[in-house]
């Protein structure tokens, strides 16, 4: 189940995945991918859900939580950033650009 995080919350998120994204980093240059628990990680904190608008039941992070949040895991960990970043970006456009009708059946659980 995704977590969906309040605004305020989201730097205090960073510092609990912090371990799991420090114990990974290794782990990742030996499997040439990001671990599945950093991805779960992310996930499970509602990280990947923060451009999410509110209207469909996501936080609707500010650009500057955003970018404050990609910030701060790209320094702990700069792949779980860029991945991030990309992720949210995937969620967020066809959050913003889907007539509302499709938006609901795309956003649908």
């Amino acid at each position: 189940m995704t977590t969906v995080v309040k605004q305020s919350e989201f730097l205090l998120g960073v510092e609990e995945i912090c371990p799991v994204l420090e114990a990974n980093i290794k782990r990742a240059e030996s499997l040439g991918k990001l671990p599945d628990e950093v991805v779960q990680a992310l996930v499970r904190s509602g990280f990947m859900s923060m451009k999410l608008p509110w209207e469909l039941g996501g936080p609707g992070a500010s650009l500057q939580e955003q970018a404050q949040a990609i910030k701060a895991i790209s320094y702990i960990y700069p792949s779980a950033g860029w991945y991030l970043m990309i992720g949210t970006t995937s969620v967020w456009l066809p959050a913003v650009f889907l007539p509302p009708n499709a938006r609901e059946e795309f956003f649908a659980d």
